[in-house]
């Protein structure tokens, strides 16, 4: 009983100092305002920091990265899902060769060469690609599989590429059914993207030259601006590289490729908050293909491949100053993969041919006030 008593004791004096230390005002103004004597001249200036003597003690506010090439635009920051983004400035400094390059830093993603066709696999956290991980590029869902093939794959030129956005996570609400593991959305630019403010049309080129399987790679971009509410853009590139040696001086058979892609994106207002957007994009692979290039077992099937991707999209925005209530958003799309190979070892298959073709094709329709909020969203898809 004296000890609960004295628990008691002890808790209403702590609490009654804690109360009393609140109500006390601050140090400086208990201070009388002026000392005179030996006692002002024993007291020391109190160092008050910079930033608070300044006026600028607030957070610090880093820059707003916003997602464009998703569905939905949004900031990072904002996202409820796990977003990484590989912008323009990005790919400059990688300058990748291919579309698994792309994605050699972002967390959470690995990505593979196909060696059964001239392709790329994407994982996101241990989901692959058909069923599980959504691929689009300018909104165009590239469904390309081969059943007993192992998982999907997809063709993208980098070099085609403004930004790619991955989605970590279950996301098939906003992008169709397949999208349980995530979303890698690729999009190309606009002349809005490739033309300065003031300027009416541009030109540039890029060249590459490699040295080891000798080979180069060659791209042209150029817009024109009509008027304020027109304007287009196209891009051509090529690569061509013989195959590559290793670390013995050996040549490493069929492992050269040949790529010819490129696209033209036309952009029309034809009335205030009225847009047009039409695009077309067309890759084209030829490729020497096995599941392993290196050894010269006759067991192994090779292939001489060409493989063409074509992306049809067309996109329609309605967007009026004077309705809050009305952000209108149609696109429509068309995709097709086609491969076509002929047998090239062993001796006695040669000539032998197969090929594997898939086509999607498909709408999606959404009206939002806000960009984060989606009251009204319909899809359509056709394989």
């Amino acid at each position: 009983m004296k000890l609960t008593s004295a628990k008691t004791l002890m808790a209403s004096t702590a609490l009654a100092f804690a109360l009393g230390l609140c109500a006390a005002p601050p140090l400086a103004a208990a201070q009388e305002p002026e000392k005179k004597g030996a006692a002002a001249k024993a007291d020391r200036p109190v160092k008050v920091p910079q930033q608070a003597r300044t006026g600028q003690n607030e957070p610090t506010v880093l820059d707003l990265i916003t997602i464009s090439a998703t569905m939905i635009k949004t900031a990072i920051i904002e996202s409820m899902a796990a977003i990484s983004a590989v912008d323009q400035e990005e790919l400059e400094r990688i300058q990748p060769d291919t579309a698994a390059d792309m994605f050699r830093t972002t967390p959470g993603v690995a990505t593979s060469m196909n060696g059964d066709d001239p392709a790329t696999a994407i994982n996101i956290r241990g989901l692959e690609q058909y069923g599980r991980v959504v691929v689009t590029l300018d909104g165009a869902r590239q469904d390309y599989w081969r059943v007993g093939h192992g998982s999907g794959s997809f063709y993208v030129e980098p070099e085609l590429i403004k930004e790619a956005t991955v989605i970590r996570g279950p996301v098939s609400n906003a992008y169709g059914s397949g999208g349980i593991g995530g979303v890698v959305s690729f999009e190309t630019r606009y002349a809005g993207d490739f033309l300065k403010q003031e300027e009416r049309w541009a030109l540039s080129e890029k060249l590459g030259y490699e040295d080891n399987g000798d080979g180069f790679t060659t791209s042209t971009t150029g817009a024109y601006r009509f008027s304020d509410d027109a304007d287009i853009i196209g891009n051509v590139i090529y690569r061509d590289r013989d195959s590559y040696t290793d670390g013995n001086g050996d040549t490493v058979p069929w492992t050269g490729e040949s790529i010819t892609s490129g696209y033209v994106k036309a952009t029309l207002r034809p009335a205030d908050g009225h847009e047009l957007k039409l695009g077309a994009i067309l890759q084209r692979y030829s490729d020497q293909i096995t599941g392993s290039s290196g050894s010269t077992s006759p067991t192994l099937s090779r292939y001489d491949t060409d493989t063409t991707n074509q992306t049809y999209t067309a996109g329609y925005t309605w967007r009026p100053d004077d309705n809050e209530l009305i952000d209108l958003s149609v696109n429509a799309y068309h995709n097709r993969t086609r491969a076509e190979q002929t047998q090239v070892w062993p001796a006695t298959a040669i000539g032998n041919f197969r090929y594997y073709d898939v086509a999607t094709t498909g709408f999606n329709l959404k009206n939002s006030q806000l960009a984060h909020q989606r009251p009204c969203q319909a899809r359509f898809r056709r394989r």
